[in-house]
């Protein structure tokens, strides 16, 4: 972003909005789903 001319800026987010990019993140989202169903 900064090396197009952009600003970079931090902003508070939710925790619960994850990346899932590996299949460990797969796991926890699984892991989370399934607690949020109970």
């Amino acid at each position: 972003m900064e090396a197009a001319g952009g600003s970079v800026v931090v902003v508070t987010g939710d925790a619960r909005n994850l990346k899932v990019t590996t299949l460990a993140d797969v796991a926890i989202v699984e892991a989370l789903l399934g607690e949020a169903s109970r």
